[in-house]
């Protein structure tokens, strides 16, 4: 990592067009508005096969995306520490997803290869599978605004605390 290259790393994933899945662009652009020294915003869309490269040397991690996730209501702002044991599984952690190789893969490849950061946060909106897919309405693009509005700052209340503990 070059000497310039901030130590935390908010990488946000995500397809603008696709319902749900449009968060972590939303949340890209509003922290792209504010001041958050020590911070690099990565807006690595539907490809984030890219974030192996940006993570060598980082403190800490925050991911935002879509999550899969049964048993939370589409619509409900996640905020899941990565590295906890009892962390929940997702319902989609397989080796593939829409992005690819799925965020959990990276994440456990990042790990074998030294690269992860001490803090890892994953900052998700709950959404179903049908709710990524190009044009879909379940969750509104309003819904996703209003929760990428939630979702940055919640996002930049954990950078400011430096801690593990912050609920949405």
């Amino acid at each position: 990592m070059p000497p310039t290259t901030p130590p935390i790393l908010i990488a946000c994933c995500g397809n603008a067009m696709a319902g749900g899945d449009a968060l972590g662009p939303a949340v890209a652009g509003l922290l792209r508005q504010w001041v958050l020294p020590g911070v690099q915003v990565a807006d690595v869309g539907m490809n984030p096969a890219g974030l192996l490269d940006l993570l060598p040397g980082r403190s800490g991690l925050i991911i935002v995306d879509a999550v899969v996730d049964s048993d939370s209501a589409p619509g409900t702002l996640m905020d899941i520490d990565w590295l906890a044991a009892d962390r929940p599984g997702l319902a989609a952690e397989a080796d593939w997803s829409s992005h690819g190789l799925s965020i959990a893969a990276q994440l456990a490849l990042a790990g074998r290869l030294e690269m992860l950061p001490g803090r890892v946060r994953l900052v998700g909106l709950a959404i179903d599978g049908r709710q990524a897919r190009p044009g879909s309405a379940a969750i509104e693009f309003e819904q996703v605004n209003r929760v990428a509005r939630r979702a940055a700052r919640h996002a930049v209340r954990w950078l400011k605390q430096g801690k593990e503990v912050c609920h949405a």
